[in-house]
């Protein structure tokens, strides 16, 4: 959401990069597809967002096969990659300790949202939620979302 905000704000269109359609099991695919997917953000002008980014900037580790090898190859590109991107790029993880070193390192900013307190999901739970409809009609018979916030400690994506 907060990649939504963002782009929209900077007046970007966002492209979700998911790593599952871009991994790929045969030597160079991963490349070629990664290559395609940044230059078109380079030249359309799109906010590049990489979610649950800890599955392709992962740490690399030392090689005992073949196998190690090719994957701390795919690691290494995708780091000179994303340095030589122009436009803007948001790395979403709830993972952070699986990143790679390398990348940490090249990235400007580190925001880390915090799980919401009573208060703030005292709010998220009423926007999300409301009791009356626009036009004045009752939605809902639950209405203590005090209680609700203050016993389930649920983040802002649960809510």
């Amino acid at each position: 959401m907060a990649a939504q905000v963002l782009a929209r704000r900077l007046g970007l269109e966002l492209y979700r990069l998911d790593p599952a359609q871009v991994v790929n099991k045969y030597i160079g695919e991963t490349e070629k597809r990664l290559k395609a997917i940044f230059d078109e953000c380079d030249r359309a002008h799109f906010l590049l967002l990489i979610d649950e980014c800890e599955g392709m900037f992962g740490q690399r580790f030392s090689s005992k096969d073949a196998h190690d090898r090719y994957a701390n190859l795919e690691i290494d590109y995708l780091l000179q990659r994303l340095e030589r991107f122009q436009g803007v790029a948001v790395l979403s993880t709830n993972r952070k300790g699986d990143l790679d070193s390398g990348f940490l390192r090249r990235i400007r900013f580190i925001i880390d949202f915090m799980p919401p307190g009573p208060a703030e999901r005292l709010r998220l739970w009423a926007s999300a939620l409301p009791t009356l409809s626009p036009s004045g009609e009752a939605l809902l018979q639950f209405s203590d979302w005090s209680e609700l916030a203050e016993r389930v400690p649920l983040t802002g994506a649960e809510i």
